[in-house]
């Protein structure tokens, strides 16, 4: 198989406002994933994403 082009990945690391969790991932598109995450946590009832820091 043949890669044509660049291809940029990302490796990010979120923390809640304790700093008592890691999340960590990759991604090729990291506001998309960024927004994905804060719509994400909206949507939980009782904030199981508990996210607030970018490493």
């Amino acid at each position: 198989m043949k890669t044509i082009g660049n291809h940029n990945y990302y490796v990010y690391i979120l923390t809640n406002k304790k700093k008592t969790v890691l999340y960590t991932g990759i991604t090729n598109n990291l506001k998309e994933r960024y927004i994905f995450i804060i719509i994400q946590r909206r949507s939980l009832k009782h904030s199981q994403l508990d996210i607030d820091v970018i490493i």
